[in-house]
């Protein structure tokens, strides 16, 4: 599980990325290597809003000295490898510093959204049953709830001042030894990289144990690593609790004098102000920010822009536009917490409704659900996904993930193949909607609603039926300054979908429930009531009914 550290530090012969993205160090490796030849690279730039006292920015050298440090402070603690430490912090350095501090000591980093309060933010840490917590100072607020929530939480550590009337159980984070320990092994591959909380779209958090070896291939090897000149800029503006926003640090890192440049959350007034400002050549956009940045008014400096690359993630059906309006070539990517990213593509695919291509080095089937029953191409099916093992889940915390002897993971996600080997994703499992007899994935719902020049962003949940089974609500939120009329809406509906499929409840909100990183919470929006003060209930006989 682990290598000699000094082998990262002084090897002169690092296998070149370029054409070689399967050879990639892994990201403590590289940070070992660039700290020992180039220490004074910048590494990690924080932009916008601050929060603490903290630096703006660290160099190679200073990131692996205080990644380091930070570790020594975490064993002097007590903490143990294995060890469950739960963390409340930004996108910021401190962040990062926390999170390679843990892994070098082998313990699991759980980090939770920084914007998380309230009862999701107890159930989040529930089933994490910390004994530590590490806050960002302006999060003390949050600790006599989690104290009278978390009776196994002993510690809440915090980097920076703590007034005299805090909490009993918070404590300043400790300064690091004078001299520090020797690095003598760093993680491999198959070693914990950090512990992932699921979003909560679609139930309760679990935590996922993320290995190295995966995190390289998602971000290495999926998202292949292209040549480049020295000097990427990598955009970083999603939450350190997803692991979208640790894989881009380590991106930044596996390019030649490449850094990071850190924002807490996406701003749609200042992205392209910061892109520009700090040369950043490569973002991963939720779809939600992709839509936002094309619903804001044109401008002649559109294309002035330094972007290589932006991923989209999932694709929008406005790609090819996105493409020529900002000049910058669109990837896309396909994937999950538990098993990598097994399908993506470098460029878009012909039909924009596709999630990419089979990625080197994994084997994937569509199946009937709960056989082993492949179906041709063409016909939906649930995906299963088998890698090396150090390149997926390495388990769940607490226990091990519910995995097949024979190496093959059912992902719960319904797909088909065209043949042209594009995968196209249907929706998930239990997602389907059970209507009338028929079994209805959420996606073409949306796609059709999304058509529509006043919607920007669609979800389609089952509400129970008063003849049976579930009747279909459509939540829709509208363009920037526009407004959906429902009616003409279901109307268009009408002549674009099976009758079956269209929904007998629509609702616009101005805002539909997200997580930070753009995914619809879905669980939430069912637990609502079919119909509310907004909704347009069209009845049963118009909409598919008998």
């Amino acid at each position: 599980m682990t290598r000699p550290a000094s082998s990262a530090a002084t090897s002169p012969s690092e296998p070149s990325l370029e054409g070689a993205a399967q050879a990639a160090p892994l990201l403590l490796d590289r940070l070992a290597h660039r700290a020992h030849t180039n220490p004074d690279d910048l590494l990690l730039q924080e932009v916008g809003p601050a929060v603490g006292d903290g630096p703006r920015t660290v160099t190679a050298a200073e990131l692996w000295s205080a990644a380091r440090a930070r570790s020594a402070v975490f064993a002097a603690l007590g903490i143990t490898p294995g060890e469950p430490v739960a963390t409340l912090l930004g996108t910021s350095i401190e962040g990062v510093v926390t999170w390679l501090g843990l892994a070098l000591l082998g313990a699991h980093e759980v980090p939770v959204g920084p914007d998380l309060d309230g009862d999701i933010l107890v159930q989040s840490l529930r089933g994490v049953a910390p004994r530590v917590l590490l806050v960002e100072p302006d999060r003390q607020s949050v600790i006599p709830r989690l104290a009278a929530d978390l009776p196994g939480l002993e510690t809440v550590l915090v980097p920076g001042p703590v007034p005299r009337e805090a909490h009993p159980l918070i404590r300043r984070l400790p300064d690091p030894p004078a001299v520090l320990p020797q690095q003598d092994e760093l993680p491999g591959p198959g070693a914990v990289a950090c512990g992932v909380l699921t979003s909560g779209t679609t139930g309760p958090p679990k935590c996922l144990l993320v290995p190295w070896g995966q995190l390289r291939q998602m971000f290495a090897e999926a998202l292949v690593v292209e040549p480049s000149p020295p000097g990427e800029s990598v955009f970083v503006f999603t939450p350190l609790n997803h692991l979208i926003a640790r894989g881009l640090v380590y991106r930044a890192l596996l390019h030649d004098h490449g850094r990071a440049v850190l924002r807490r959350r996406f701003s749609r007034s200042d992205w392209w102000a910061d892109v520009r400002a700090h040369g950043c050549t490569e973002a991963i956009l939720p779809a939600a920010s992709a839509h936002w940045l094309l619903a804001a008014r044109p401008s002649d400096d559109d294309t002035r822009n330094p972007l290589r690359r932006v991923i989209i993630t999932p694709l929008i059906p406005q790609a090819r536009e996105f493409e020529a309006r900002f000049d910058v070539p669109v990837s896309i990517s396909f994937g999950s917490t538990e098993c990598g990213i097994p399908i993506a593509s470098r460029t878009l695919p012909p039909d924009l409704r596709s999630c990419g291509r089979a990625v080197a080095g994994v084997a994937l089937q569509i199946v009937t659900p709960g056989t082993d029953i492949a179906v041709p191409d063409g016909e939906v099916g649930e995906l299963l996904v088998r890698s090396e093992p150090d390149k997926v889940s390495v388990g769940r915390l607490g226990g091990a993930l519910p995995r097949r002897a024979d190496g093959w993971i059912a992902t719960g996600d319904l797909l088909r193949r065209d043949g042209g080997g594009w995968y196209f994703f249907e929706g998930r499992l239990h997602d389907v909607i059970r209507r009338r007899g028929e079994n209805i994935s959420p996606t073409p719902i949306e796609d059709a609603a999304i058509r529509d020049p006043d919607v920007l962003l669609a979800v389609a949940v089952p509400v129970p039926s008063e003849v049976g089974e579930d009747d279909i609500k459509l939540f829709v939120q509208p363009r920037p300054g526009r407004q959906i009329g429902l009616d003409r809406l279901a109307g268009r509906l009408e002549g674009d979908l099976p009758r079956f499929m269209v929904p007998r409840y629509l609702e616009s909100r101005v805002d539909l429930p997200m997580t930070p990183t753009g995914k619809i919470r879905r669980a939430q929006l069912r637990s609502e009531a079919a119909v509310g003060p907004s909704t347009l209930d069209r009845g049963v006989s118009r909409a598919g009914g008998h």
